[in-house]
């Protein structure tokens, strides 16, 4: 079996050019208000926590709980034996909070730009791989190669744990925003929108690491449903 990539270095970002990317305005108050939201959370989601940091604590706290392997299930005619490696990651509530919710959070990444967003993503899975698939590789067999060209193509993903172990929607939404976003308030209404369900404000501790739908030969596949994901979380805050 392939030797898992080396540990990653305790802290991120590790060069400047990262750094560079990363050093984004955040929204204003009044863009991004959380008002609602208890005082023991409002105290540290305004407190300008930057991505780099939100990574750097996931990435010293992260607890690998499972992997899997998820076949294509609706592949397009022609296209057989794709699969995608997905992993859940325990970390504290905090860091879960700052993660979904902050300003400087994934959402508040895809809230500036569909790019920074994706790059907000991959850097996060950069910094937090090596040390899942280690720990994965010394439980039990993984093929880390597959693993790595799942989780390495433009695809990849982290997000939020929405579904439980049954297969049962974890989402609960507020009739009142407790995270209000002006922007995502606005399009509820828009064809192709996601209604309310952005107003879901989880304090939780899991996150979800999906990798690429890759096939036998190598290539990614993305769903039709998920081409426009991006533009879907930058517009209405949830996918």
């Amino acid at each position: 079996m392939p030797k898992p990539p080396p540990a990653a270095p305790p802290c991120w970002p590790a060069s400047e050019s990262v750094r560079d990317r990363l050093m984004i305005a955040s929204p204003t108050i009044d863009e991004w208000d959380t008002t609602q939201l208890s005082e023991g959370r409002r105290t540290y989601l305004e407190s300008k926590a930057s991505f780099s940091s939100i990574t750097c604590a996931a990435l010293n706290e992260a607890e690998l709980l499972k992997w899997w392997i998820e076949p294509y299930r609706t592949p397009p005619k022609g296209v057989s034996g794709a699969k995608q490696y997905c992993f859940l990651v325990r970390v504290t509530n905090q860091t879960y909070d700052l993660f979904y919710n902050s300003s400087d959070g994934i959402r508040g990444r895809y809230w500036r730009s569909l790019r920074d967003g994706e790059n907000a993503s991959h850097y996060f899975i950069d910094a937090i791989l090596p040390k899942i698939l280690r720990d994965a590789a010394q439980r039990c067999a993984i093929q880390v190669d597959e693993a790595l060209r799942s989780t390495s193509a433009s695809s990849t993903k982290v997000w939020v744990r929405e579904m439980d172990g049954a297969g049962r929607s974890m989402i609960s939404i507020e009739a009142r925003p407790q995270l209000s976003v002006a922007r995502w308030i606005q399009n509820e209404s828009e064809v192709g929108s996601k209604g309310r369900q952005w107003r879901w404000t989880p304090y939780s501790n899991e996150l979800e690491i999906k990798g690429a739908l890759i096939d036998q030969t190598g290539a990614e596949h993305i769903p039709a449903s998920k081409v426009d994901r991006s533009f879907q979380i930058h517009r209405y805050g949830f996918t």
